[in-house]
């Protein structure tokens, strides 16, 4: 697929896969669709949901091009909802990091901006 990937990944604490993947689903979607987000989907490692076992929870995001990076980027650093999502499910993380790429053929593309 062409574009930006946005990449989160989420270790989860143990018990908590499920219910990060619904809030990601229910409420943070549609927060992402405003800033031109789209779900591609998500995954779950180990591929179980066990009370007692921890995840990671991956969710990959596309947007077209650069162009609409910067505007998804900007966009969130002016609406604090994302970052309300993300504090309001702190219980049910230990870990998150994201990152974003896009194919080696298109990274000279993506640069001129």
């Amino acid at each position: 697929m062409s574009g930006i990937h946005i990449v989160e990944r989420i270790s989860t604490r143990p018990g908590a896969a499920r219910a990060m993947a619904e809030a990601i689903r229910r409420d943070y979607l549609p927060l992402a669709g405003e800033r031109g987000m789209t779900l591609d989907r998500i995954l779950v490692s180990p591929p179980i949901f066990d009370p007692e076992l921890s995840n990671e929870v991956t969710v990959l995001w596309t947007v077209p091009d650069a162009k609409a990076w910067w505007l998804m980027a900007k966009s969130g650093r002016a609406d604090t909802r994302a970052a309300d999502f993300w504090r309001s499910h702190a219980d049910l993380i230990v870990e998150r990091h994201r990152s974003m790429a896009t194919g080696d053929e298109q990274v000279e593309e993506v640069c001129n901006v």
